[in-house]
This record gives structure tokens, C-alpha cells and sequence, in this order.
């Protein structure tokens, strides 16, 4: 008996990638609400859950609200036309999905008062956080992530462009920690997508890492979000976050905040962290405010 769903939702990158394919996608992770296909070497997410993205197929709720498993399994081939995706018993209707494309955010262009304001407020809620997070290793307690801290953040925060640049350093935190997405990556994640959305003008170097190192040190999915987020493709939540920093809009942060780091155990904990890490560095890069050093000495206790 066919299961069927309508997709409320397609992001803009998930119908160019349907409307452009060369070979037939697969199935590459499995869970009750959320399905990963491979299309192309590109990665669309299928899922109940109302997080949109460019890269995401968003289905509504149904009264059955059947686990995904117990229609579908991994390396299952998926077929796919102008109207439907369709694996095994599964087929979710894709004619009346709205094409989700988010708004371009501006990039920053200079630092004040209140961007600095907000990375306090952000700061201190995250820290909050993580010290009622049920999580049983803490991204803080994990050596590759203290390392980090001292070999790449803070000599960028003080004008060393070319920690950011040192591969080698991004080794160590790619794949770290638990999680379907590991911590570490979460934190390069956030740490990436602030840093690259400082306006070219301002001379502070874009983070790019080359697919052989993401996918050789992480997993496919965790990699193909780091992929993504270098290119400017971010989740609904982590787009409200940047778009409020670059706005300097302080409900907007406080609201798109909550809503990330409510995201698994501690992934969106995680991403918020590598958000409000990359904002001191850039506020001291441009301002000399010794945000990072504080960050890092004051509240994480890592010794410089």
C-alpha cells in the first residue's frame, strides 16, 4: 500500500538539483521524520519537520504519521519526476510545494556598540545553556576544540589572517565529538558562516575548505552542511540568526537564537557557539576589543 505525502515546502537548490539530474538519487540516511537522498554528489533532505532550507523538501503532517523506516531503507533508488518523488511504498507529491528561497542577507560591513552587545547577550545565554545540557562530553571539555581556540581563533582575532588558512588545524575539529553531526563540525559550521559574511572590503580572508578534506575527516551529511554554509546555503534558523547580526536586530536574535539551539542534543548549542566565537573575532580583528581573549580565557578557563 502506497504512503502518501504533499510537500508543503521544496528549498530553491532541492528543485535545481530534481530538475537537473543526471543519475538516479539514493537513499543515504534513514530516520522516522527525516530522509537523506544523494543527487548528483548534491544532498536534499526529505523531513516532517518545518525547518526549511534551500537544500530541504519539507512534507506536511498526516494522521498516520509513519515512520519513514518502515517504508524505506538505505541505497534505495529513488524515482523522481515533475511531480512526485517516489521510494518503495513511499511517494510525497511535490505539484503544490512553495519554492523556498530566502532573502539574501546583507553582508556586514563594519562593527559597534550594539554588534558587541549582542555577542555578550548571545554569549552568555549559550553558556547558560550548556551548563544545564544533559550532553555527557561537552564540546568545552574536548582538547581538539581548546586547541582550536588557541591555535586558529585567537591568532585570527589578532590579525593573523593566515591561522584561518592552516588546513591542518581544521583536521583536528572536523568529525570531533558525538552526534549525527559532530560538535566540532557544529562549531566550524557557525565559526565559517559568521566569518564569511563579512563584506569583501573589509580584507578579513573567507574560510573555504576543500571537499577532500571535509569529506575525508567528517561524515557525508556534516560535510555537505559545511559544504552548503561556504557557499551561502543556510538552515531557516541559522539564516534568521546571521540576517539579525548583520541588522543589528536584537529581537529578532534573541527569537532566532532560541529556535537553534533548541537543535538536537547539542548542535544548535554548538552552532550558536561557533556564531558568537567568529563574531569576537571579527569585532576584534576590525576594533581591537579583546573580545576573544576573554571569551576564551574569562568564560571557556582555556589557558593562552
Amino acid at each position: 500500500m502506497v504512503y502518501r505525502l504533499n510537500a508543503s515546502t521544496i528549498g530553491k537548490r532541492s528543485k535545481e538539483i530534481l530538475d537537473d539530474l543526471i543519475y538516479e538519487p539514493v537513499i543515504h540516511h534513514v530516520f522516522p521524520n527525516t530522509l537523506y537522498l544523494e543527487a548528483d554528489g548534491e544532498m536534499i533532505i526529505v523531513t516532517r519537520k518545518d525547518n526549511r532550507s534551500p537544500h530541504t523538501i519539507n512534507t506536511s503532517q498526516d494522521s498516520l504519521n509513519r515512520s519513514f523506516q518502515s517504508y524505506v531503507k538505505v541505497r534505495d533508488k529513488v524515482e523522481v519526476d515533475d511531480s512526485y518523488i517516489r521510494v518503495g511504498e513511499l511517494e510525497i507529491e511535490l505539484r503544490d510545494a512553495e519554492i523556498y528561497t530566502p532573502i539574501e542577507i546583507v553582508k556586514i560591513r563594519d562593527v559597534d556598540d550594539s554588534l558587541e552587545k549582542l555577542f555578550w547577550k548571545g554569549l552568555n545565554s549559550i553558556m547558560i545553556l550548556y551548563s544545564i545540557s544533559s550532553s555527557c562530553i561537552s564540546i568545552l571539555e574536548l582538547d581538539g576544540f581548546r586547541e582550536f581556540l588557541k591555535n586558529v581563533v585567537y591568532p585570527f582575532s589578532r590579525r593573523n589572517v593566515e591561522a584561518v588558512k592552516r588546513i591542518e588545524e581544521y583536521r583536528a575539529l572536523l568529525g570531533l565529538g558525538g552526534g549525527f553531526t559532530p560538535s566540532g563540525d557544529d562549531f566550524l559550521l557557525g565559526f565559517i558562516s559568521i566569518v564569511n559574511l563579512v563584506d569583501e572590503e573589509l580584507q578579513v580572508p573567507k574560510i573555504v575548505l576543500d571537499e577532500d578534506v571535509l569529506f575525508n575527516y567528517t561524515n557525508w551529511v556534516s560535510g555537505m552542511f559545511l559544504k552548503y554554509a561556504q557557499h551561502g546555503l543556510y538552515d531557516e534558523h541559522l539564516h534568521q540568526l546571521l540576517t539579525s547580526l548583520s541588522l543589528r536586530d536584537e529581537e529578532i536574535f534573541t527569537d532566532s537564537l532560541l529556535q537553534l539551539v533548541r537543535r538536537g542534543h547539542t548542535s544548535g548549542l554548538d552552532i550558536s557557539l561557533g556564531v558568537v566565537t567568529g563574531l569576537a573575532s571579527i569585532i576584534d580583528i576590525l576594533k581591537s576589543r579583546g573580545l576573544t581573549e576573554k571569551l576564551i580565557k574569562d568564560v571557556l578557563n582555556i589557558s593562552l
